[in-house]
């Protein structure tokens, strides 16, 4: 379990034996205002399921892998794609969609990638649907023997 303080919010981590990410909470008690919690399933985080303080789902993601790509460099690519480590483990797999749910609106996120000559993710590219937005994210390494 880590303990982050963020200005009047704290955030409560916590992971498996694993080290993937089972749930994330901001304030805790009478004064909790947000509790997510993760669904890791073969090394891949498969659903992320928001609530509210009350206990009422607000946000529900699921995520689609390719199986035939694996997360060579260890990208976090979880929820919202791009997360530190705090958000535990990295994922075994890239993703290939996601898909966002707020109760009212759907949108589906759709990811490709370019690799290097050493099989690492040069690009990741993501798709957003219905709006059509395209967002390009470029990675280098910096590998010290």
């Amino acid at each position: 379990r880590i303990i982050e303080k963020i200005d009047i919010d704290t955030i409560f981590f916590t992971y498996d034996a694993d080290g993937y990410m089972l749930s994330s909470s901001t304030g805790s008690g009478a004064n909790l205002s947000k509790q997510t919690n993760y669904t890791t399933e073969n090394g891949n985080v498969i659903t992320v399921i928001q609530k509210n303080g009350s206990g009422t789902t607000t946000h529900t993601t699921s995520v689609d892998y390719y199986t035939d790509k694996t997360n060579k460099g260890n990208l976090s690519l979880i929820y919202e794609f791009l997360l530190d480590a705090r958000y535990g483990k990295a994922t075994k797999n890239l993703i290939k969609q996601v898909y966002n749910s707020d109760g009212t609106n759907v949108t589906i996120s759709e990811a490709t990638y370019d690799f290097n000559s050493n099989g690492y993710v040069e690009a990741f590219h993501v798709l957003q649907q219905p709006s059509n937005s395209y967002q390009t994210f470029n990675f280098t390494y910096n590998c010290n023997n």
